[in-house]
């Protein structure tokens, strides 16, 4: 269930019944797009009308997560837990093609001004970097550090900044890492 808010009067205006697994949601302006991590797909709703619109399977997406759009490709773009980002032609609502990435991706940043989509892939301490021209593609790794997985961009200046702290070894095999008490810290890194 997803939940309109009018943030001046602080009420909920209506609802919108999308299918349950949902993870993270942007918008292109008039249509709402969230990532269905359950059913591997991106749901989607009109925001003027509030009527849910036609899912667009993720088909060789598993475990959507982080997720961004950019304005000018009119594309979206799904990070997934198998290693793969998840192109989308939202006007025409298709999967258009899959890019290899890190492992352990939970956020999607668009650069516009850089045309370049950035996902922190936190199990391997990667950063993947994708040219978002014509033909998306991985335009490069950027090392950072495990556990970096979420990230915020500053639109102007380049820079993104990527929470994270030291990692003490998992408790029982297969177990996430847990943070070591003490050792938070922001990874700043900057466009060449």
């Amino acid at each position: 269930m997803v939940s309109l808010v009018d943030p001046v009067a602080r009420t909920v205006t209506g609802t919108i019944a999308l299918k349950p697994g949902l993870e993270a949601a942007t918008d292109d302006g008039d249509t709402l797009l969230v990532n269905n991590e359950d059913r591997n797909e991106l749901e989607t709703a009109d925001l003027r009308t509030g009527r849910v619109g036609p899912a667009v399977p993720l088909t060789g997406c598993e475990g959507p997560t982080g997720l961004a759009f950019d304005p000018i490709s009119k594309r979206a773009i799904s990070a997934c837990a198998n290693h793969k980002a998840a192109i989308v032609d939202v006007r025409n609502h298709r999967l258009i093609g899959l890019l290899d990435i890190g492992a352990g991706p939970d956020t999607v940043l668009v650069d516009i001004r850089r045309r370049v989509a950035l996902i922190p892939c936190g199990r391997d301490g990667t950063l993947s970097v994708i040219a978002l021209g014509t033909n998306p593609h991985v335009a490069g790794q950027v090392r950072t550090e495990a556990g970096a997985r979420t990230a915020a961009l500053d639109p102007g200046s380049g820079k993104v900044y990527l929470p994270t702290a030291d990692l003490l070894p998992p408790a029982t095999p297969g177990a996430r890492a847990q943070p070591k008490p003490g050792s938070f810290h922001i990874l700043v890194l900057a466009p060449r």
